[in-house]
């Protein structure tokens, strides 16, 4: 797991009752990052767009890949990874609404990875309630990567 992830998470004990379960992977290619903003943009499981929300890019996704990239192209050190994909579950004892879930998760970013571009979206096509969130691996100050530890 991120530090940044561990340490915000060790601070946060009301958020940490809502999250039932926090899954982060890399993704490592052009295509796919393409191919995952793709599918969690997807509309169907968006209610037609109205659970998508984005930092510093555009919700659309052939837009949003394009933005990770130009901020990609200005980092010194680009390394393995074009972004982060984190899966943010929540129970269904939870009662919360894909809108509630989304406020959330923009929250959660906004405190844990800032001055990163992201794009989040809630899907309700499950028995629960979940987020996907992928961050640029450089951020937008300094353009610098992402390590995970």
């Amino acid at each position: 797991m991120f530090t940044t992830l561990q340490k915000y998470l060790q601070r946060q004990e009301t958020v940490i009752l809502t999250i039932a379960y926090l899954k982060i992977r890399c993704l490592k290619s052009k295509v796919h990052l393409g191919e995952t903003i793709n599918y969690i943009t997807n509309f169907e499981k968006t209610e037609q767009g109205t659970l998508i929300s984005s930092y510093m890019c555009s919700s659309d996704w052939m837009y949003a890949k394009r933005d990770f990239l130009d901020v990609r192209s200005l980092a010194m050190k680009r390394g393995n990874n074009y972004a982060f994909y984190i899966i943010q579950s929540f129970s269904p004892n939870d009662n919360i609404t894909p809108s509630q879930a989304l406020e959330i998760g923009k929250e959660f970013m906004k405190r844990a990875i800032s001055n990163y571009q992201y794009i989040i979206v809630a899907h309700n096509d499950r028995k629960y309630i979940h987020n996907h969130i992928i961050f640029n691996s450089v951020d937008l100050i300094k353009h610098r990567k992402y390590y995970k530890q």
